[in-house]
């Protein structure tokens, strides 16, 4: 899916810290580069939320915490593919994964294991966050 600046994102960010949860909704909503389009946020605190929330919308792109109260690591990862492999009634939706703790072969895991990008929360500002759903879509 190539995304224009016509386009509305439908994202579904999976995330159990509210404060996590805010600035990420910022970032994707308050639009300071003009090349990324508006986008619509769904937030849930848990892994089975996040789920059941896809058999219920469609969305673009998931943004994955991996510390959730319900799963953790890159266990939530799998969880995630499996379930949502598991269903007809889902599409496959790219998945970025996030996390408070920079590790490199985590990182590398995570890829391998069919994230689209692995970002380190502390890391993160709207550029970032941007560009990496601009190539996770594309």
């Amino acid at each position: 899916m190539s995304i224009s600046v016509t386009d509305e994102l439908c994202l579904l960010l999976i995330e159990d810290n509210p404060g996590d949860a805010t600035l990420f909704k910022h970032h994707l909503t308050t639009n300071g580069d003009d090349t990324f389009p508006p986008a619509t946020v769904t937030h849930v605190e848990c892994l089975d939320a996040g789920i059941d929330e896809l058999e219920t919308d469609a969305y673009d792109l998931v943004l994955l915490d991996l510390g959730l109260p319900d799963s953790s690591g890159l266990d939530t990862l799998d969880r995630y593919n499996e379930a949502v492999t598991a269903r007809d009634d889902v599409d496959s939706v790219p998945v970025v994964v996030l996390t408070g703790l920079k590790d490199d072969a985590a990182s590398v895991e995570a890829i391998e294991r069919g994230a689209q990008d692995y970002l380190v929360k502390d890391n993160v500002d709207a550029n970032l966050l941007h560009r990496t759903i601009r190539y996770a879509l594309e």
